[in-house]
């Protein structure tokens, strides 16, 4: 009968934390051994830095000579650590544990051998370091920075008996000063740790650290280089052929999917000589927040008054809880620029690369994004009567320098998919015919109609956002299609090419530069 609480907790959906640089880079190997003779990881990656030129990422792990490398269930641990922390407020980097509590939270045997093993990972998380070159978020500061740190300054185990002790001494773990400061500047997220602890393989609870981390500001879709994703992000063996990783793979990407975290996964080969092969995962539904969470989140779309910005953000497919933070943190001022020119950009057939959700998140919170010139300008009254025209000029000519790259990203598209000139004025038709009855949707604006072959007509997108709005809008558009080409028994589908996005982006369009 006791134990029948703790049970029923162990069902709860359960949110925890996860550290930002923790979450992009591995700190632990993938085995439940590290193999003889390694006593140090190193990961590389390069990224976009502020100017455009390419930064390089480096991130060493090195065990201790007594403990050696973290191992797999070392991750665990550090998970259940956090989860522990964050029940505490993260008010002190010293924080009350029992091992027993740790074991019940991983759902572990309680039992002296895993009391051991918990000890061993303290062990091994106190020992390790971790150097970062360019590659540790700095919070505060707004940038990467080099860093050297351990996980755990240090900690106080009292010995416990095997099973439940109704009165544990005072145990505890210290988070390293640069991890605690990290965590107070905010660089953590949410996990869900019934889900992560419900995995039952490293390489699948790493993945879901990962992509949850990719996922974190609203994105649809992920996409990754393969052999990036799995040398550098995952830490699997850098001798696999990209068929042996994708075949471990598998397993964890069927978790993944029936855990429902995400929704398919699939692959795509690029064209160009030379090209890496590259991963695409679509992400399932969100699970509902813990009551306490969710109370401080939005209303639901339906209550809020159309025009608003809640509704509007809700709109581009933002969610309700981060709807919430932006208008909380943000000058409202701001949200409004950023969400006004999202909009406009999609009216006139802007791609986006992940969704518009992941796009205005991120310009929001971005420091170095900036709206144009001429857009801003064209959104204020004119106050000078004399207007000068050489600003004019110069402003109207990135106006038609901006939509001009819409519309070479445009006709690359049409290219590759093989629209004549035939279908190109049938579309346009079509939409004019839409706009006329007042049934016309921006993505539409972003959607090609492939050559009708026989009595099958297929749109395509490159936006898997825009697929619900296309839905709704279907039986108009077969109508309007039907009258324009006289066939009457004309059938209309639509297909998702998500491929098609990049490279055709430029680099402002893209919410995520590891991508």
């Amino acid at each position: 009968m006791g134990d029948s609480a703790v049970d029923s907790r162990e069902l709860e959906v359960r949110i925890g934390r996860d550290e930002m640089n923790l979450a992009e880079f591995p700190f632990t190997v993938l085995t439940h051994r590290v193999p003889n003779g390694v006593n140090a990881i190193k990961f590389q990656d390069v990224i976009s830095g502020k100017d455009g030129k390419a930064v390089i990422r480096e991130w060493t792990v090195t065990g201790s000579e007594g403990y050696g490398l973290p191992v797999a269930g070392d991750e665990e641990v550090y998970v259940a650590l956090m989860e522990i922390t964050q029940e505490h407020g993260f008010r002190s980097a010293k924080v009350p544990i029992t091992r027993y509590d740790l074991l019940r939270r991983m759902g572990w045997p309680r039992d002296g051998h895993a009391y051991k093993r918990v000890q061993d990972a303290l062990n091994r998380l106190m020992g390790v370091s971790i150097v970062a070159n360019n590659s540790f978020w700095d919070n505060d500061a707004k940038r990467y920075v080099d860093e050297g740190f351990h996980i755990l300054e240090g900690y106080r185990l009292y010995d416990e008996k095997p099973g439940r002790d109704s009165s544990p001494p005072d145990s505890y773990v210290v988070w390293n000063p640069v991890l605690f400061t990290s965590f107070r500047a905010g660089n953590i997220k949410q996990l869900d740790t019934s889900t992560y602890f419900a995995l039952e393989t490293p390489l699948a609870r790493r993945l879901f650290r990962y992509l949850d981390k990719k996922r974190y500001d609203g994105k649809a879709t992920y996409r990754m280089r393969l052999k990036k994703l799995a040398f550098e992000k995952l830490g699997m063996s850098r001798n696999y052929y990209p068929s042996q990783i994708k075949r471990e793979l598998e397993r964890a990407h069927t978790e993944l999917i029936e855990k429902g975290f995400l929704r398919e996964v699939s692959y795509y080969s690029p064209q160009r000589r030379g090209a890496e092969e590259i991963v695409i995962y679509a992400f399932g539904a969100r699970k509902r927040q813990l009551a306490s969470q969710a109370a401080t989140s939005l209303p639901e779309t339906d209550t809020l008054e159309d025009g608003t910005l809640q509704a509007r953000l809700i709109g581009l497919g933002v969610s309700g809880s981060m709807t919430a933070h932006l208008i909380a943190n943000y000058a409202e001022e701001h949200v409004y620029r950023w969400v006004t020119y999202c909009e406009h950009k999609l009216a006139h057939g802007w791609l986006p690369h992940e969704s518009p959700a992941a796009w205005v998140v991120a310009a929001i919170r971005s420091k170095d994004w900036q709206i144009p010139e001429w857009f801003d300008r064209s959104a204020q009254p004119v106050e000078d009567a004399e207007d000068d025209t050489e600003l004019a000029a110069r402003l109207e000519a990135q106006r038609r320098a901006e939509h001009a790259e819409y519309e070479r990203i445009r006709t690359g598209i049409e290219m590759e998919l093989g629209i004549g000139e035939t279908t190109k004025r049938l579309w346009v038709d079509a939409q004019s015919m839409l706009e006329k009855r007042e049934e016309m949707t921006p993505a539409l604006l972003s959607t090609y109609l492939l050559p009708i072959r026989g009595r099958k007509a297929t749109l395509v997108t490159p936006v898997p956002f825009f697929c619900q709005y296309i839905e709704r809008a279907l039986p108009a558009i077969a109508d309007v299609l039907r009258e324009l080409t006289g066939k009457s028994d004309l059938t209309l589908e639509i297909s998702c090419h998500e491929h098609l996005c990049p490279p055709y982006q430029s680099r402002l369009d893209w919410a995520d530069d590891e991508a």
